[in-house]
C-alpha cells in the first residue's frame, strides 16, 4: 500500500483535517478525507474503494467460504475510537 500523492493537513483549533488521500491499494484504489478531534477521541471519515478483487485479499481466499470480485462503494465513519460501536 502507498500513496498516490500529496495529502493535505489542517489544523483547526483542536480538531486536525487529513484530504486527498489516494491509497493505491494494489489493486484498488482508496480514497478518503478524515476529521480527527483528538480532545473527544472523535473522527469523522468519508470516502470511497474501488477495484479492490477480494480474492487477492489475505483470509478472505482461503477457509471454507471464499470470496471472489471486486469492491466497489462509498463509506462513512463517524464517532468515538474508544467505542466503535
Amino acid at each position: 500500500m502507498r500513496n498516490r500523492g500529496p495529502v493535505r493537513i489542517g489544523f483547526f483549533g483542536s480538531r486536525v483535517r487529513v484530504s486527498d488521500v489516494a491509497l493505491d491499494l494494489d489493486p484498488g484504489t482508496l480514497r478518503l478525507d478524515l476529521d480527527y478531534n483528538p480532545n473527544g477521541d472523535a473522527i469523522d471519515a468519508r470516502g470511497s474503494i474501488a477495484n479492490v478483487d477480494l480474492g487477492r485479499l489475505p483470509g478472505l481466499s482461503m477457509g471454507k467460504t471464499r470470496f471472489a470480485g471486486l469492491l466497489h462503494g462509498d463509506f462513512l465513519a463517524s464517532g468515538p475510537l474508544r467505542d466503535p460501536d
